[in-house]
């Protein structure tokens, strides 16, 4: 039988993180005011329209405030980069965690905070992507 972080992922290590022995990847994100979190794929095709979309539910997927997933690698298949799309409430004099409503799915929102490379058979190497529109 498999433990709850086989299936729901693990909160810990921050990242992703590539697991051999499980042959998949554990992605976990730290986010106090965040009222949900999707995780975006991308390939090396096109950096711009995810792959896939994986909505994290707060009840599986959410331990305190980290947000976390697995995913095998054959459900992560051709997607060589991620980012996330992050939801929250809109409390503009608190800027440093506010969301706001109208930029959900705002590809500039999700373009700024960078695409990182996913390396298979690599624990939590991380690149940062530059994206045009």
């Amino acid at each position: 039988m498999p433990s709850w972080s086989q299936v729901e992922g693990s909160p810990q290590p921050l990242g992703s993180t590539w697991l051999e022995s499980e042959r998949c990847f554990n992605f976990a994100l730290y986010s106090r005011h965040a009222t949900s979190v999707t995780l975006l794929l991308y390939t090396t095709d096109d950096l711009i329209n995810p792959v896939r979309r994986i909505t994290l539910d707060h009840l599986l997927h959410k331990s305190g405030s980290i947000w976390h997933c697995r995913l095998a690698a054959s459900e992560v298949a051709e997607a060589c980069y991620y980012a996330y799309s992050v939801e929250g409430a809109n409390i503009p004099a608190a800027e440093f965690h506010a969301f706001d409503p109208l930029s959900h799915w705002d590809l500039s929102l999700i373009i700024t905070m960078g695409l990182f490379e996913l390396y298979e058979g690599a624990a939590a190497v991380y690149k940062t992507k530059a994206v045009s529109r």
